[in-house]
């Protein structure tokens, strides 16, 4: 009966120090570059449609909002200010952490499920997919062009 006390009041602690509410994550991140004031919408894609589901404000080059939970899996995707790009996330029950980055917002992401991080890792093994086909292309272009050097030569 003595321990009962105490760890009900530590039970209480732990719940009323929740920051979270029940039924949602918080999403939350850097802005750089961006003036305060600059809204963040959060779209859902539903089938062929994309909903604004939600609208966040930088201040500080930070955000934070806590957004719905969704039973079922979701593609979202978020767009800032009036910049013309737009950032995929998967939502969950997570915390998600964005890193924005306003003079490259291709190189912006979210972490923090493990669906977001393996999108991540997606991503940057298609970036290196793609350096090497740019570089192999070169390469056949500079060969190409040397073998139509040497035939005029020969000719």
């Amino acid at each position: 009966m003595k321990l009962l006390l105490p760890l009900l009041i530590i039970g209480l602690l732990f719940t009323a120090c929740e920051t979270t509410p029940e039924g949602t994550y918080n999403f939350s991140g850097t802005a750089q570059g961006f003036d305060d004031g600059t809204t963040i919408y959060v779209y859902e894609v539903e089938g062929t449609s994309n909903n604004v589901t939600d609208t966040i404000t930088v201040e500080n080059e930070k955000f934070s909002a806590n957004l719905q939970v969704n039973d079922e899996p979701t593609l979202s995707y978020i767009k800032v200010g009036n910049i013309n790009k737009n950032i995929i996330f998967f939502p969950g029950n997570a915390d998600l952490k964005a890193n924005i980055y306003k003079d490259s917002i291709n190189a912006s992401y979210v972490t923090g499920s493990p669906q977001n991080d393996a999108y991540r890792s997606y991503l940057t093994k298609m970036l290196e997919f793609n350096d090497q086909k740019i570089t192999l292309s070169e390469r056949f272009r500079e060969a190409r062009k040397q073998v139509r050097s040497s035939k005029r030569i020969s000719i």
